[in-house]
């Protein structure tokens, strides 16, 4: 009678262990997706400067929730000009301009970026009207405020070179001993205090610890990557 053979146990090929491929398998689409999303969420918190907030603030009061479609239109726009642009970018390994230049001649060209260098001034001036308008509502003058943030970003821009940040805080109503020298009555002055308070969707004056505190942040390396940029320290009011 012949006897089988006992069948020789195959060894596991080493590899992945079970709970790291279900990992894989249900847990990296959504991480992949967050890793492209997380940038895109940067630049796109980047964009609400001093004259997109300005932007939003009149068209909202003005027309209330009325346009609100148009901001959905306008993302749709945004992410196919990204898209294509990248695109482009990518498969040619050329600019914008270079590639119309290429296809259409220099003139077009030529007409493009002067239209390009139009649209860029012009956001140029609105981001400075925000800065003024922002910065008028405390009472600094708006020639003054413009003229601090220019030569703020000019300044993070030809410093950025030798690593060296420069970056702006600009208070609200904060609380500090010059309010006692304002020459008004205890009375008068608490009845200007509490109608700015109702202006403050936090509800109160800052401090100058608030103050500080986005300073140091500023200076310190958890925005070692920050240069150029206005903090407001108004506990909402330029939101609001």
């Amino acid at each position: 009678m012949l006897k089988r053979k006992p069948r020789a146990r195959r060894r596991r090929t080493p590899g992945l262990r079970p709970y790291v491929r279900w990992l894989l398998r249900s847990r990296l689409p959504r991480l992949a997706f967050l890793t492209a999303l997380g940038p895109g969420l940067i630049s796109g918190f980047a964009d609400n400067d001093a004259g997109g907030i300005t932007t939003y603030s009149v068209v909202g009061a003005q027309f209330g929730y009325d346009l609100m479609w148009v901001v959905l239109a306008s993302m749709v726009a945004l992410a196919i000009t990204q898209e294509v642009g990248a695109r482009l970018g990518l498969a040619t390994g050329q600019g914008f301009g270079g590639l119309i230049r290429q296809q259409y001649g220099v003139p077009r060209a030529a007409f493009a970026i002067g239209v390009m260098l139009l649209a860029n001034l012009g956001d140029t001036v609105a981001e400075f009207a925000g800065i003024g308008a922002a910065l008028a509502i405390f009472g600094v003058p708006i020639w003054l405020s413009s003229a601090l943030a220019a030569l703020a970003r000019g300044a993070a821009i030809e410093l950025a070179a030798r690593g060296v940040r420069v970056n702006v805080v600009r208070p609200g109503p904060i609380t500090t001993p010059i309010l006692d020298k304002t020459g008004l009555s205890p009375e008068a002055l608490e009845a200007w205090v509490q109608n700015a308070t109702e202006g403050v969707p936090l509800g109160r004056f800052g401090s100058a610890d608030d103050v500080a505190h986005a300073a140091l942040y500023l200076a310190s390396d958890d925005a070692a990557f920050v240069t150029g940029h206005e903090l407001t320290v108004d506990g909402g009011m330029l939101a609001a």
